[in-house]
């Protein structure tokens, strides 16, 4: 279903609504009763206009790093790998420390000596001898130095390892929260949705005694108020229990961006900075626990020999010898097998560790995205509950009768619940991303995601600067306070207003300058008889009654090119209309103001850049023919000067505001045309009341 005709079935229902209400006004209105019904009707279009405020799309933050600060704030070392990696420490030390020197000594007694020669022990009757070993291969000197890199590459595999388990153990922490974050922002749109249905509830609950409101649309309010005293409980109770600790972030659910992540990224850091760097330890950790040269035995040693012989006289010297040994056989193959096999059996155990993470990563990131996708559309749904609440406005200040104000509070509650959603998803999706975060092998936030923008066809505003046209009639016929609300719910960016003689046509405009200080005001010279006029006096006399603050700037909507005589002195008014313009520039910068000029698309080219030089923004008046590929033919020798160029349309070229805003967004994404004025806010709201009617 498209947006469009999404927007049409919900507007389809309030309008039903509303017809329905118009006729229970009318009929009320009949009976003895009415001032009762007025009275409610009138406190409920109270209630309307200070709630609506709560319908200000929910923001978000730009800044990363305050995910980094939420995932990496608590994170906590594994005292496991701690504890064991100062066993590693300590024996790769010991191991580092011991060269393979080894002190001996042995003392002999023989108890019946013999001068036999056969019998060397015999010829004395006690030996002495204390040594000096240096054990140079096996159980010596170079497999300690094996030893001690075997608990240095444990200590390394234990660092990767922890890498993730640190986060791991933190999961717990940091999922709270996450959890304890958006509960806080939820409290506050139920709090919001409490205080409006407290005031909806106590009109409806007169209207329902009053027989002007069904009791089955009296329990839909109070249904309402039920189910957000039931979710109010369950968001206090868990932050109750679990908030302790986690406001010393300071991070609001505000701060925290949209996100997206990066698919690639996740993988990679998972695959190549862990995985093939644990596989390499672990081999190198069998290739020197299995070496052959760990089992060859090579010692020297330096003796001290004491003899006390059975002759008279005994006998010392010093002996230094090598001692060598090898096993037989020598087992190369088996060895070979044995340190594959075990290679085999690490990877096995490793490669399933990671296969399985890659799975549920991949299980993650396309929850990830489905949440993404939801929290699309119910970013969607809101957009059109806004075009909804426009439409709402416009009814009240049109045609305040078809103005149903329960249904219009009834509808900003429905738009605070899908604040709500909105809330709700995004806090599924910090806590999947949170997941992530854990599994994969990245320290970083940014590593794995990215921020994510939300294309979003309906926010014309947030992608251009929009201006309207106020002519002097507008002002003749409509109050002040109605022309402001509609420019601030149509959220105009400036205005240009047509300025005349007329004292109440400057009273009004002056007026009106008061209500919109958020709104840049440009005054709006229509005559076209001020070509022939001297600019800084018609001017000065016009704006006596505005300060330089008050207003942007000078608009000028001279069109010599519908005098008579037009195509007989084309030159001449051209020339008369460039002096006009510097004239009047030259008034615009002793007041600090901005001038621009309405003009049609035929000028001529040499001409127009003249007009460009002297003005601030230039407004292409492309009225009648509006096919897109002709107004680009026109604009296009300027596309240079695209800062000062405003493409003005008219309201009376589109059947419906919705056409003419799909032809600025059209326009926009295709030429980059991002300043648009509507001809005129007359024919705006002619506009507004057909599609009404």
């Amino acid at each position: 279903m498209s947006p469009l005709y999404g927007l049409q079935l919900i507007f389809n229902k309030y309008t039903i609504s509303s017809i329905l209400w118009l006729g229970l006004a009318f009929s009320a209105f009949a009976q003895k009763d009415s001032i009762i019904l007025k009275q409610e009707i009138s406190q409920l279009r109270t209630t309307w206009e200070t709630y609506k405020s709560y319908a200000e799309y929910p923001q978000w933050g730009t800044d990363i790093q305050k995910v980094e600060t939420l995932f990496g704030g608590t994170l906590r070392n594994n005292d496991a790998y701690l504890y064991e990696n100062d066993v590693h420490r300590a024996k790769a030390a010991m191991y580092h420390s011991d060269p393979g020197l080894s002190m001996n000594a042995s003392f002999l007694q023989n108890f019946t000596p013999s001068l036999n020669e056969d019998d060397d022990n015999l010829i004395y009757q006690r030996r002495l001898q204390a040594g000096l070993n240096w054990d140079v291969l096996g159980n010596g000197f170079f497999e300690n130095r094996a030893q001690e890199q075997m608990e240095l590459n444990s200590i390394r595999i234990n660092e990767y390892l922890s890498s993730g388990e640190s986060k791991e153990k933190s999961y717990s922490v940091n999922w709270n929260t996450i959890i304890y974050i958006f509960n806080k922002a939820k409290l506050e749109v139920l709090q919001q949705r409490r205080d409006l249905l407290n005031e909806l509830s106590i009109e409806a609950e007169r209207l329902h005694l009053s027989r002007y409101l069904s009791r089955e649309d009296y329990i839909r309010v109070l249904s309402r108020k039920a189910e957000i005293e039931g979710l109010t409980r369950v968001y206090e109770d868990y932050n109750l229990q679990f908030g302790s600790g986690s406001d010393t972030l300071k991070i609001q659910a505000a701060d925290l961006p949209l996100l997206d992540i990066r698919y690639a990224s996740v993988f990679y850091g998972l695959d190549s900075s862990s995985r093939d760097s644990i596989s390499n330890l672990y081999l190198e950790n069998l290739q020197l626990q299995y070496r052959f040269m760990n089992d060859l035995r090579l010692s020297t040693f330096l003796r001290y020999n004491y003899y006390d012989l059975i002759v008279p006289g005994n006998r010392s010297f010093f002996s230094l010898g090598v001692n060598f040994s090898m096993p037989i056989p020598f087992r190369m193959n088996q060895r070979n097998e044995l340190i594959e096999a075990r290679a085999k059996e690490s990877m096995y155990i490793l490669s399933q560790k990671f296969e399985g993470k890659q799975k549920e990563l991949l299980n993650e990131c396309y929850e990830y995205r489905y949440k993404l996708k939801q929290y699309i559309s119910f970013h969607q749904k809101f957009i059109l509950y806004q075009e909804l609440l426009r439409k709402m406005n416009a009814t009240l200040r049109l045609d305040p009768l078809r103005f149903n104000p329960i249904e219009g509070l009834t509808l900003l509650d429905d738009m605070l619940a899908v604040k709500m959603e909105l809330l709700d998803i995004r806090q599924s999706l910090y806590l999947k991303l949170l997941r992530i975060y854990t599994m994969s092998g990245r320290n970083k936030t940014e590593e794995i995601a990215q921020s994510f923008d939300i294309p979003n066809y309906f926010d014309l505003d947030a992608m251009t600067e929009k201006s309207v046209y106020i002519w002097s009639t507008v002002l003749a016929k409509k109050s002040v306070e109605f022309v402001a609300e509609y420019i601030r719910y149509n959220k105009f960016d400036k205005v240009v207003i047509s300025l005349n003689r007329d004292e109440e046509n400057t009273r009004k405009i002056r007026e009106l300058i008061t209500l919109i200080p958020e709104v840049d005001v440009h005054l709006m010279i229509g005559d076209n008889q001020f070509i022939q006029k001297n600019p800084a006096e018609e001017l000065a006399f016009l704006l006596k009654n505005f300060t330089d603050s008050t207003i942007k700037g000078i608009h000028l909507d001279v069109e010599p090119h519908t005098f008579p005589d037009w195509d007989s002195k084309k030159e001449s008014y051209l020339q008369s209309y460039q002096a006009m313009l510097l004239q009047t520039g030259n008034y615009c910068k002793e007041h600090h103001w901005e001038l621009s000029v309405s003009v049609p698309l035929h000028y001529p080219e040499e001409n127009m850049k003249s007009i460009f030089s002297l003005c601030d923004k230039v407004y292409f008046m492309a009225y009648e023919n509006i096919k897109p590929e002709y107004i680009e033919r026109k604009i296009a020798p300027y596309s240079a000067l695209k800062d000062k160029i405003v493409v003005a349309l008219r309201t009376k070229d589109f059947g419906t505001k919705s056409a003419m805003e799909k032809y600025m967004i059209d326009m926009y994404h295709k030429n980059n045309y991002d300043q648009f004025a509507i001809h005129d806010l007359g024919g705006l709201i002619e506009m507004d009341e057909r599609n009404l009617r």
